[in-house]
């Protein structure tokens, strides 16, 4: 249904640069033409990713749809562009950093842990934990990927479900990522990787 592009540039100043580039193909643009952007920047600090600033916005649809996030480390704040200031905790990252903390720090073992995972307009807390290793085919090849798993940490009338497989002797890349929310299931497979 769609293509999605995910790059990733180191700055200068030791920074990251992060984007992501989603077109609909084949059949889907029959019924769209939305092109979707996500662009960001973090650190990395004590090994932990670290998340600078985000944007989300869309071209080619009547209503316009621009959200962005800057993340204020030194007071400790997270600024959204609808005016929004909320307390910022350590464990938080934006919806573009997420897989990159992933990468650098997969989970391992039973231990459940927290992350505050800040979407348009609010953080919310969500659990996530090692699920089991699998190997898995992918229109890039064959992978040995762990699995991991993360969902709304309260309890809530709706099902949301995020699950990726990181490619272990592939600095941990995302291979497959599903989302389950309520009754509608969404898969992305890698179909090429360059520059690892």
């Amino acid at each position: 249904m769609g293509s999605s592009t995910r790059t990733l540039e180191r700055q200068t100043d030791g920074s990251y640069r992060h984007g992501l580039h989603t077109t609909p193909v084949g059949m889907a643009r029959m019924f769209t033409s939305v092109e979707w952007f996500e662009e960001g920047r973090f650190r990395i600090v004590n090994h932990q990713v670290q998340p600078l600033s985000y944007l989300k916005y869309r071209v080619g649809a009547s209503k316009s749809h621009r959200h962005s996030v800057v993340f204020d480390w030194d007071k400790q704040q997270i600024d959204y562009s609808n005016g929004n200031h909320l307390a910022l905790p350590p464990a938080s990252q934006d919806q573009g950093s997420l897989l990159f903390s992933l990468m650098l720090n997969p989970p391992t073992g039973t231990q459940v842990h927290t992350v505050h995972l800040s979407s348009d307009k609010k953080l919310t807390a969500y659990d996530y934990r090692y699920v089991r290793n699998e190997a898995i085919d992918t229109p890039a090849g064959r992978f040995n990927t762990v699995v991991i798993q993360w969902s709304p940490h309260a309890p809530s009338d709706e099902t949301e479900v995020f699950t990726a497989w990181l490619a272990v002797d592939k600095n941990h890349i995302p291979v497959k990522l599903v989302t389950q929310e309520n009754n509608k299931t969404a898969t992305m497979l890698l179909k090429s990787v360059k520059g690892l």
